[in-house]
């Protein structure tokens, strides 16, 4: 896992590049590797959260100029405070061999319904997990 201060803000980035690059802080953490996608599920290896939340699944629109940025959430799954291993998100539609995705953390801010990820209908509510700003994230390739 690389770890980087570099975070991407506003959800966009100038050419985000395939592999491995992580956005991290001392005790938040998305740890997964370029990987073939088995039965439509993509798989985290191991996600640090310092609260309950969510790891969210998007896919990478490129405008053809060189730049990249963070486009639809395809999947999410729910993660607990602490250390989560092997965390599978199942992305819908299924993520094509060659493009790259994002790995986001989010939080459950609005808890007013248990287990369900409520940014997909509403980006109000239970946004990007933020350090000193940045967007908690990884971006990884669908081998």
């Amino acid at each position: 896992m690389l770890t980087a201060k570099n975070f991407l803000t506003g959800l966009t980035a100038a050419a985000l590049l395939g592999g491995a690059s992580a956005a991290s802080a001392e005790t938040v953490s998305i740890t997964a590797q370029d990987q073939t996608i088995i039965d439509d599920t993509v798989v985290a290896e191991r996600v640090v959260a310092e609260e309950d939340g969510y790891l969210v699944l998007y896919t990478v629109k490129n405008d053809g100029n060189g730049f990249a940025t963070v486009d639809q959430p395809v999947g999410y799954t729910p993660i607990s405070a602490g250390v989560n291993e092997n965390v599978l998100v199942t992305p819908s539609p299924s993520i094509p061999s060659g493009d790259r995705m994002v790995l986001m953390l989010h939080t459950d801010a609005t808890g007013d319904k248990p287990g369900e990820f409520e940014f997909m209908g509403d980006s109000s509510k239970d946004g990007p997990y933020l350090i000193d700003g940045y967007v908690t994230m990884l971006v990884i390739k669908a081998k």
